[in-house]
This record gives C-alpha cells, sequence and structure tokens, in this order.
C-alpha cells in the first residue's frame, strides 16, 4: 500500500512540475508560423519560428508584431518583420514623407520586410513597441504537410 501510495505522490509531482514548466514556457516563448514571401529569403512561407516573449527588441532583430487594427487586410493579425530603426535612431529617409519625426521616438519600431514585396513601416508607419508579441530566436523546420 505504501509503495502505491509513493507511486501516486510521484506521479502527482511529475504532473504538477511539467504543468508549472509547460505554463512558464508558454508565457515566455511562442511557436509562430510565417505566411507569404515577405521575409524571404530568411523565412519561408510555411516555415515556423520559435518567438521569445520577454526578449527586448533590437535593430536588425526579427519581431512579430499585431497588424495595427485601421489597416487590417484579409484577416492578417500578426506580422512578422526585421527591425529597421529603435527609438532614438533617424528615421530612414524613404519614411520621411509618412513619418512627421526625424527620430524614432520612444515606444516606436520601425520595421521592414526581408522580401521585395512587403506590408511594413513604408505603408504602416512607424510600430507601437506595445504591439510586440516577441522576437524571433530561433528557425524550426517548416510544418510537416498533411497526408490524406
Amino acid at each position: 500500500m505504501s509503495d502505491y501510495l509513493i507511486a501516486i505522490g510521484v506521479a502527482a509531482t511529475v504532473g504538477a512540475v511539467a504543468w508549472s514548466v509547460r505554463r512558464l514556457l508558454t508565457r515566455r516563448l511562442v511557436l509562430v508560423t510565417v505566411r507569404g514571401a515577405s521575409m524571404e529569403p530568411t523565412f519561408a512561407d510555411g516555415e515556423r519560428v520559435l518567438v521569445s516573449r520577454t526578449r527586448p527588441c533590437c535593430d536588425g532583430d526579427v519581431a512579430v508584431f499585431g497588424m495595427p487594427e485601421r489597416q487590417r487586410v484579409d484577416g492578417l493579425r500578426w506580422l512578422v518583420k526585421r527591425v529597421a530603426g529603435v527609438p532614438g535612431e533617424l528615421v530612414p529617409a524613404d519614411l520621411r514623407s509618412i513619418v512627421a519625426e526625424e527620430q524614432v521616438p520612444v515606444g516606436f519600431l520601425v520595421v521592414r520586410g526581408d522580401g521585395a514585396r512587403s506590408l511594413d513601416s513604408r505603408q504602416l508607419g512607424l510600430i507601437p513597441q506595445a504591439s510586440v508579441l516577441g522576437v524571433v530566436i530561433y528557425p524550426v523546420r517548416p510544418a510537416p504537410a498533411v497526408r490524406s
């Protein structure tokens, strides 16, 4: 009987630890699937990336952020783009007609797609840092194809 209780206790402890670790990781990490060609050749359509929700954005990072509601099209909710300007840096010359500021203001980012065609700060303007889900830390293999 005591071995049975010990086994139950161990199983309950392992289950509680696994649940705690999973909860901690899902708060800090998220898996995102890239859609479209705007980040090629860095990330292809269908490729998955691991995103850190706790790492701050730096110039050159690839960030996942919420699509501004006023500009949502075709159900786009999240965008994956490279950070091309952080607070305090000069706003790129080709954005000065869209962005009134000379420097990227505190709380905002400039983003660009790596591909030739991309929906980014050239159309969206400055991106609020508050809308950033996280920073890509690791590419993952593409999602497996479903076979019938």
